[in-house]
């Protein structure tokens, strides 16, 4: 499964981009076995925003991939799928989500502001928070990038009372893009908890830098229901 970021696209001299199908992430990120499980394609024949079917330990966990800075109207057709399937749980993937300092990012500072002209083509995570994420509490936790490394967020509270768990991975600052950092969930059989750690695949040892202000240099753990 592959999600579109801002370097997806063509920028022009200032930037700024100006064509939402300049990404070309549907040529080369389109697998059989993905389109095998899509349930649901906001544009035909394009991978930009769709959910996948997934289950974890036997149980429906589909996965809710959108677009950078999702379009309104994208935000708009999530919301439906997500509100019309109750019973499905959700894992939602996008780019732009937490700054890298344990905050959502506000709309002022959302880089999607400052790389699309007009405000029709995109949206911010306050957007998504307030008009997809809050008031479906079937979206269980959210994955992101785009900002900082590592984080683990989860300090908002949707519209039932649950705090909903935000995970940040990113590893374009760090030497060498990362060195083969990869992100590993662990989930226990008959559990709700779910460990988080970041893996060094060069050494085959769990990452820790006690140089770095980093959530995930030790082990972290959420739950999808609490």
């Amino acid at each position: 499964i592959s999600i579109t970021g801002n370097h997806d696209y063509d920028w022009d001299e200032n930037k700024q981009i100006r064509n939402r199908h300049s990404s070309k992430v549907s040529k080369y990120a389109s697998f059989t076995s993905l389109k095998q499980c899509i349930m649901a394609q906001f544009e035909k024949d394009l991978i930009d925003n769709i959910v996948v079917k997934h289950y974890i330990h036997g149980k429906r966990f589909d996965i809710l991939c959108l677009e950078f800075a999702p379009r309104p109207e994208v935000v708009e057709w999530a919301n439906q799928y997500v509100s019309s399937h109750r019973s499905h749980n959700f894992i939602l993937l996008t780019h732009e989500m937490l700054d890298g300092n344990e905050n959502i990012i506000t709309d002022e500072d959302s880089h999607a502001r400052r790389q699309f002209k007009s405000s029709s083509l995109s949206s911010t995570p306050q957007y998504v928070w307030n008009h997809l994420i809050r008031n479906n509490d079937n979206i269980r936790c959210v994955l992101c990038g785009h900002k900082g490394f590592s984080q683990y967020y989860d300090k908002l509270k949707n519209d039932a009372g649950r705090n909903v768990p935000h995970i940040l991975f990113n590893i374009q600052d760090v030497k060498n893009g990362g060195n083969g950092l990869v992100e590993v969930w662990e989930i226990p059989q008959d559990c709700d908890s779910v460990h988080v750690k970041v893996y060094n695949t060069m050494y085959n040892t769990v990452y820790n830098d006690s140089t770095s202000n980093i959530i995930n240099a030790r082990r972290t753990q959420f739950s999808f229901s609490l």
